[in-house]
């Protein structure tokens, strides 16, 4: 599947912006724990869940500003251009993490 350029930007800017407002909400929400009732959920289960909860929220912390400078770098036109060698990032990585800031290439040399 190779989209074109233009495309390929529109797609990921409507996953970000989608990703944004989902992630917004459950930041907003009071717990991502379930409203079963006490009785019925035994305490270590209940404690799996909290750290669970308690994890995807620093995650989600964490992927908000990266999603907000991809959106930002949609708007300025500078999106999709790898940070280290200044050229196209591939779609596949575009289209699996649309925040990405680097190429393939340069996250290999990065983790090398």
């Amino acid at each position: 599947m190779d989209l074109s350029r233009k495309k390929l930007i529109k797609m990921c800017e409507e996953k970000l912006i989608k990703m944004k407002h989902q992630y917004n909400a459950t930041l907003s929400s009071k717990s991502l724990l379930s409203e079963e009732k006490t009785e019925t959920v035994d305490m270590a289960t209940r404690e799996l869940q909290f750290q669970d909860s308690s994890f995807f929220r620093l995650r989600i912390k964490s992927l908000l500003p990266e999603i907000n400078m991809a959106l930002r770098k949609i708007a300025n036109g500078t999106y999709g251009i790898c940070e280290e060698t200044g050229m196209e990032i591939e779609q596949k990585r575009l289209l699996a993490m649309p925040w990405a800031r680097v190429s393939m290439k340069a996250f290999r040399q990065q983790a090398s």
